[in-house]
């Protein structure tokens, strides 16, 4: 047994006597004490106790041990996933638990941790950069780190992981429509279900996820706007917006109201004789009465374009996805006969300045250029 005791002298010279387990850590190499306690039977328990905590330290080290040398990358993920759900947005979780299902389980999934080396994750990523989308191996690449940090949490282990290098993404240009294509598009979508929808993408620049999930109640047609606080997914998910400068107040011009109007007063006239239809508060809602998903809405648009162009073969528009109504809105908007500043687009489209010169720095480019030229020729007019 190893109590130790201490004596305190006060000032009057009485002394105080009281006692402290220390129990010696070999493994540690350090001592390790309990609290001063009154009575040497309450030190002796302390002491019971941290050999009982030493032990049960050393048995959990040992099982550790064995454990990594059999844990499994599938093991892993099993044991990861609780823990995604609670820490990553339900959009990002179903999208990470895809791309485990598709690209790493069948490769890693059987294989234990403990046998992998960094040479297998960096042929990994060789190999699927040769098949698939730089965007897609480095978001491959991010489920695989989010796991090993977790691992590391856990098991005090990680996956070798530092060959696996995100690749770059090339810069593409954006197909876009001219304000003529798109008012022809527009003609023709008329009488869509998804036309209201189309009207605010094309004269609001809003996203489509942002779009989808329009609430009633921050439509506001006596102020002229709405309110845009949330997204909806894929997965039939609420979802937070990208930023804070993604909530806004969205100015609606007049063609936009009048469509929303009607898409209202339609949900009213079908809830005359099925009193739960649209049963939710989104703005738009499907035919059958449901919120509409920003995939359906996308399948939806371009439905309507191949549609568009199957009519007007001998003038078809240009094929884009449905997002790209915002960088038409943004090319449109900044190369036009009176330009808007860059920090009033990027209010309107919930972007911060930094990302529109990112995403859109060849039009402005092309916009400065001819702002300088036009300067330059004033000026030397007379010289």
């Amino acid at each position: 047994m190893s109590v130790q005791t201490k004596i305190t002298t006060r000032k009057s010279g009485k002394e105080t006597k009281r006692y402290y387990a220390t129990v010696y850590d070999a493994v540690a190499k350090k001592s390790l004490c309990g609290p001063l306690r009154e009575k040497r039977s309450e030190a002796l328990t302390d002491e019971s106790k941290i050999r009982r905590e030493m032990e049960m330290q050393r048995n959990d080290s040992v099982s550790s041990k064995a454990q990594h040398k059999t844990l499994t990358v599938a093991d892993l993920y099993a044991a990861w996933q609780p823990h995604a759900q609670k820490t990553l947005a339900s959009p990002t979780y179903k999208v990470y638990a895809g791309y485990y299902s598709k690209y790493i389980e069948p490769v890693f999934g059987d294989r234990k941790i403990a046998s992998l080396t960094s040479d297998h994750f960096r042929e990994y990523v060789r190999l699927l950069s040769q098949k698939y989308a730089p965007a897609t191996v480095n978001k491959t690449i991010n489920v695989l780190a989010n796991m090993s940090h977790f691992c590391q949490d856990e098991y005090k282990i990680s996956l070798p992981l530092e060959t696996a290098h995100r690749l770059p993404i090339p810069k593409k240009e954006k197909a876009v429509w001219t304000p003529e294509q798109i008012r022809a598009f527009l003609s023709f979508a008329k009488g869509s279900q998804y036309y209201p929808l189309l009207i605010v993408s094309a004269l609001c620049a809003a996203r489509p996820g942002e779009v989808c999930g329009l609430l009633q109640k921050d439509y506001r047609p006596d102020l002229g706007g709405i309110s845009i606080n949330s997204g909806y997914s894929k997965f039939k998910d609420k979802t937070s917006l990208k930023t804070a400068g993604s909530h806004r107040w969205l100015p609606l011009p007049p063609a936009a109201i009048d469509q929303i109007n009607k898409h209202i007063a339609w949900k009213d006239s079908m809830r005359v004789n099925h009193p739960v239809f649209a049963d939710n508060n989104f703005l738009f809602v499907s035919r059958f009465g449901a919120p509409i998903t920003p995939d359906v809405y996308s399948k939806g648009f371009r439905r309507l374009l191949a549609s568009y162009n199957d009519a007007f073969p001998e003038d078809p528009l240009p094929e884009i996805p449905l997002y790209n109504q915002r960088h038409s809105f943004a090319t449109n908007i900044l190369t036009g006969s009176e330009p808007a500043k860059v920090r009033d687009v990027a209010a309107i489209m919930g972007n911060s300045p930094r990302v529109m010169l990112e995403c859109y720095a060849q039009v402005i480019q092309e916009t400065n250029s001819a702002v300088i030229s036009g300067y330059s020729d004033t000026v030397l007019k007379s010289v």
